[in-house]
């Protein structure tokens, strides 16, 4: 698979489980009509640099009906950080 989609394409199933507990896959989101997917990390300097730009979309846009979901793209062993413990409590 490549690591990027071409514009159009559609995205690949996934199956995650999510800060608030639940796992989630692609499917749950079929009844959504804008989804948004975006992926993020706890450790590289360059997103914790911007972490507000996409809370401020989430806020201006998911009143509009867009959904949000992002997606840790790291692995914790690499980056303990980025270890599922850490998502939530950064996600509090």
């Amino acid at each position: 698979m490549p690591f990027t989609l071409l514009l159009g394409s559609e995205a690949p199933d996934f199956s995650l489980r999510a800060t608030d507990g639940s796992t989630y896959s692609l499917k749950d989101f079929t009844d959504v009509k804008v989804l948004v997917i975006f992926f993020t990390c706890n450790h590289c300097p360059y997103v914790i640099g911007s972490d507000e730009v996409p809370r401020q979309t989430v806020e201006n846009f998911e009143p509009k009906g867009v959904n949000f979901v992002g997606i840790n793209s790291n692995s914790p062993n690499t980056y303990e950080e980025d270890s599922f413990e850490n998502m939530v409590s950064y996600s509090v």
